[in-house]
């Protein structure tokens, strides 16, 4: 049984539930990624960074060219991090690879 959350506002107006399931519930699975959903070995490079207007913004890489050529960004040290599975600061940007 789903338990509903209250309406916000009224006639027309988004649910709290709603809100939930479109803005916060995606960064919740992110932090959650299953190797099966991703087809096994591929390696998976996530990019996290926020936009100019203040939104938060997350990319999912499986490409492996696009993956070898991002890695060429990154200096030795935060190479060797990336490839551990650490995360990674370059300026703003969170970036994981996931393999």
């Amino acid at each position: 049984m789903s338990r509903r959350l209250p309406r916000v506002g009224g006639r027309g107006s988004l649910t709290l539930e709603l809100i939930f399931r479109y803005f916060i519930e995606p960064y919740l699975r992110l932090s959650q990624t299953d190797v099966s959903m991703r087809g096994g070995d591929m390696p998976l490079l996530i990019r996290k960074y926020k936009l100019a207007s203040g939104l938060k913004q997350v990319e999912r890489i499986d490409d492996p060219d696009r993956i070898d050529r991002y890695k060429r960004l990154f200096e030795k040290d935060d190479l060797k991090k990336l490839e551990s599975g650490q995360k990674v600061f370059i300026e703003k940007d969170e970036w994981q690879l996931l393999p």
